[in-house]
């Protein structure tokens, strides 16, 4: 897997909430052989590359600076974005959110 995979599927389980530098590590030290260091930098291509929104934040506390990453994205594009993932190819949100947005037009019209 992929880090960026890694950076990707952790945001994803904690869809639009922030979630912590060092949590973010952890869990892409588990997925790949290797702990990915520059989290913000496969947060860029997810964001540029992929058309993900994903966010950065960071906080001071006691002098320490503290980073922290989201993504935002809807229920239905996840289910639409579980779907269409396939281990080493990430699927393109313009993709993820085109079909989410299909499928609920269908509902509505089925209605």
């Amino acid at each position: 897997m992929t880090h960026n995979e890694a950076v990707l599927i952790a945001l994803l389980k904690n869809a639009n909430r922030w979630v912590a530098l060092p949590e973010i590590r952890e869990f892409t030290k588990h997925m790949c052989k290797s702990e990915c260091y520059p989290v913000h930098s496969r947060s860029s291509d997810l964001k540029n590359n992929y058309g993900y929104a994903t966010e950065n934040k960071t906080e001071n506390r006691d002098g320490v600076k503290h980073s922290f990453y989201r993504i935002r994205i809807s229920e239905k594009e996840l289910v639409v974005l579980r779907r269409l993932y396939k281990k080493g190819s990430i699927p393109h949100f313009s993709q993820v959110s085109g079909e989410a947005e299909t499928e609920s037009s269908r509902i509505w019209l089925e209605c």
